[in-house]
């Protein structure tokens, strides 16, 4: 930072340093305000309300998506602890697979397609 720099100048310095989005329109605002005139703090009441509209669109988008996000959390551990009642239940069940090659071919495929959908669940949450 430098003393005796333009007020548009230093606030597209401090977006730069800190890359929100809200920082980068401030500070376009600025330049534009500066350049050609106009009402600041029209510009700021704008600013604001954009932000609080985006804040409560993120919080709305948040709690649209709990039940989905519930949902492949218990698909994710369902078929784990399923895994587990049976291991404690009847140990030989799962052993008995594990055991056997066609058994061993299953439960290799049972994990790959697990983890799998836990993938693509995570992403698709992620996404939104």
């Amino acid at each position: 930072m430098q003393l005796g720099v333009s007020l548009p100048d230093a606030a597209r310095d401090f977006a730069e340093l800190y890359e929100r989005d809200e920082f980068h329109l401030f500070a376009l605002g600025l330049r534009v305000n500066h350049r050609y005139g106009g009402n600041a703090s029209e510009l700021m009441e704008n600013l604001i309300k954009l932000i609080r509209d985006r804040e409560q669109a993120g919080r709305q988008l948040r709690a649209m998506t709990g039940e989905t996000r519930m949902t492949a959390l218990v698909l994710a551990l369902l078929p784990v602890g399923m895994a587990g009642y049976f291991l404690t239940v009847n140990p030989s069940y799962l052993l008995h697979m594990w055991s056997d090659d066609s058994g061993k071919i299953m439960l290799s495929m049972a994990f790959v397609l697990q983890a799998t959908g836990c993938v693509v669940l995570w992403r698709m949450l992620r996404s939104i």
